[in-house]
């Protein structure tokens, strides 16, 4: 547009240059013509004189001789008046041509003025064509440095792009061969997933099996003594318990109390493996450690920063992960009485925490994370896997499988080597999961939504076993946490339900409720089983502990 401007201005000054070079130039013209008119009046204005001066000389001369010349003849004074008749004749010609050359100087001297005036009107309108033509100019100067620099943009625009159609060719490439490698794995991945179909079935068959001769023997047990050792032998070889382990029993009453927190809610009661000890904590921000049948702790770990909801012991009972409302998780050292490391990178604060497999932690947070840290690293954070819903729990089950425990009620499972998820049971529960507890010796799992249902689920076929209820219990805490016994018996759940005063339920795992009975002064946040199932702790925000046998 600009260019296009600058052309048309051009054009128009050469169009009044080419003018004022015709006006100055007939204007040349005209000075010469008035120059050479000048010039033939001065001639006639002297040959008049001349004539005037020869014509007065003539007539003395005529008036002369017709005085004084009496002698002469005739003859020669008509001669002299003849010659004195044409000169006459001669400057009254030149008398007329006179005049006419003074009318052309007048007309002349007009159409200069004329001329001079038209010359002065072209002098200003070049003068104006002049500073346009400066300003073009200058224009132009700086449409060509824009010039310039817009091919100098367009060159880099066009390597860039070159770059980019490069650079999008490789991933092309790459993306061609990622396909192929996915396509590889998936092949190999069915492959695997019938070889585990096939061993599914044969577990179900075997598991059917067992169960049935379970339900048997618990049939047994209850009309039998309490003295029938044959039957609870049965029923051990039947369920093959480690000989570590007994079999559990519903709770008779309270055998123990402690406050841990001088009051404060206690949010998790946690055993070690091998039974010896208890870990509590809560809003007091410090984990305590308590023996089994002790009254004061063994000992306490600092340093965290907010309340407490969550906690995991290692599988050598030396070490132990805590996580609570802020997004730090700490490991603790308990031979070293100390924290050991702080892993960071989550956003929001930390529900679920559990060591899985060699010096392995797996964390889930509400920033809808899973995180996995090596401690052999340093805690190093080796990779985070989005779950799209908030995190309220995670635990560890048979085959080192991680499951994860979500606010959209879903429950996700992982593969603790590939940190993959592999399956994921949606709609374990109508509304948002609190916690998701694994059975230590089977492939069941035990999920507790909001809306009051307990649910266990076979991790091998993905289906539900049992769900449990009672129109007294109800959960309104988003961290309740209740437990299966070690031998996957009984179900152990805290009411929290503000409205009623709180109890603690007991069910076995064919449904029926074996135990019922108001403890603490406020909602029950936590369970646990002793290992060995001799005795079951219950943790409530009346900041008690209560051991029951």
């Amino acid at each position: 547009m600009a260019s296009a401007a600058f052309l048309g201005h051009v054009t128009h000054t050469n169009h009044v240059t080419n003018a004022f070079c015709g006006v100055f130039h007939n204007y040349e013209a005209l000075l010469k013509k008035l120059h050479s008119s000048r010039a033939l009046v001065e001639q006639l204005t002297q040959d008049n004189s001349t004539l005037r001066h020869l014509t007065g000389c003539l007539e003395a001369e005529v008036t002369e001789l017709r005085a004084g010349a009496t002698n002469t003849g005739s003859s020669q004074v008509r001669e002299m008046e003849e010659r004195l008749l044409a000169m006459s004749e001669e400057l009254k010609a030149s008398y007329k041509s006179k005049t006419q050359n003074d009318q052309a100087f007048i007309d002349l001297h007009k159409e200069a003025n004329v001329m001079r005036a038209r010359l002065e009107v072209v002098e200003e309108e070049c003068q104006q064509l002049r500073q346009a033509k400066a300003q073009l100019e200058r224009d132009r100067a700086e449409l060509k440095t824009r010039l310039e620099e817009t091919e100098q943009t367009c060159f880099l625009l066009k390597e860039e792009v070159n770059a980019r159609a490069k650079e999008m060719g490789e991933d092309q490439k790459a993306r061609v061969e990622l396909m192929a490698e996915n396509n590889s794995l998936v092949e190999r991945m069915m492959c695997l997933k019938m070889k585990e179909m096939e061993t599914v079935d044969q577990m179900t068959q075997l598991n059917e099996t067992q169960t049935k001769r379970i339900r048997e023997l618990e049939a047994r047990l209850e009309l039998a003594s309490v003295g029938d050792k044959w039957v609870i032998q049965e029923l051990n070889n039947a369920v093959k318990q480690p000989s570590t382990h007994m079999v559990a029993q519903p709770p008779a009453a309270v055998a123990h109390t402690c406050i841990p927190d001088e009051g404060k809610e206690v949010n998790f009661v946690v055993y070690s493996p091998d039974g010896t000890l208890y870990a509590t904590g809560g809003a007091g921000k410090v984990v305590k450690l308590w023996p089994v049948n002790g009254d004061a702790p063994l000992k306490q770990l600092h340093n965290a920063a907010g309340t407490l909801i969550r906690a995991s012991f290692s599988e050598e009972g030396d070490r132990m992960v805590v996580s609570g409302n802020d997004p730090v998780c700490y490991l603790y050292n308990i031979v070293q009485n100390r924290l050991e490391l702080t892993l960071t990178g989550h956003s929001e604060k930390i529900w679920g925490c559990v060591f899985f497999g060699d010096n392995k932690v797996a964390t889930g947070s509400h920033d809808r994370t899973v995180r996995w840290w090596d401690l052999a690293a340093g805690g190093k954070c080796v990779r985070t896997s989005l779950c799209h819903s908030t995190c309220n729990d995670v635990t560890v089950g048979v085959g080192q499988c991680v499951c994860s425990a979500h606010f959209d009620g879903a429950v996700r499972l992982w593969d603790s080597r590939t940190h993959q998820m592999s399956h994921a049971i949606e709609q374990a529960g109508s509304s948002q999961l609190t916690s998701v507890t694994a059975s230590d010796n089977s492939y069941e799992l035990l999920t507790a939504s909001k809306d009051g249902l307990l649910k266990i689920f076979d991790v091998r076929t993905y289906g539900e076993l049992l769900f449990l209820k009672h129109t007294d219990f109800g959960i309104q805490l988003n961290y309740s946490k209740p437990c299966l016994s070690p031998d996957g018996r009984y179900v152990a759940a805290g009411s929290s339900l503000r409205t009623r005063t709180p109890q603690l339920f007991v069910w076995s795992v064919g449904g029926k409720l074996v135990y019922t009975q108001p403890l603490h002064e406020g909602p029950i946040t936590c369970c646990s089983w002793h290992p060995d199932g001799s005795e079951l702790a219950t943790a409530g925000q009346d900041g008690k502990v209560l051991v029951l046998r």
